[in-house]
């Protein structure tokens, strides 16, 4: 009886810890935000990540970006040819607490940010 009672117990508590660490791993990937990618130094491959951005536009996103400089506030997205309010919409560009104009609105992330891509 008792080996049949300290059995049960340990069983018991091997499926408590596996619910744990599932659970847990599991929250913590949910809990991500998605990744944010920077406008202003992004190349156009990773520019294309982003929704709505497609390869002519992030093309073009850099060209701006090379013969003006950074962009300075949202809106001068608008000045890109090729942009759009509705793209502007799509891809919510916004300033984060490092002062840098992101994006995160990312479709899915395929974890293949270290190519070597030329920006053309």
């Amino acid at each position: 009886m008792q080996i049949s009672a300290l059995f049960r117990i340990i069983t018991i508590v091997f499926f408590l810890g596996l619910l744990t660490v599932f659970s847990s791993s599991s929250s913590r990937a949910f809990a991500e935000e998605p990744p944010a990618i920077n406008l202003n130094t992004a190349s156009s491959f990773k520019l294309m990540k982003l929704d709505y951005i497609s390869r002519e536009l992030a093309n073009s996103i850099v060209r701006y970006r090379d013969e003006f400089g950074p962009f300075k506030a949202p809106a001068d997205l608008l000045k890109v040819p090729g942009m759009s309010q509705e793209i502007m919409d799509n891809i919510e560009p916004e300033i984060d607490d490092s002062g840098a104009l992101i994006s995160t609105s990312i479709t899915a992330a395929d974890g293949n940010d270290d190519m070597a891509i030329p920006n053309y």
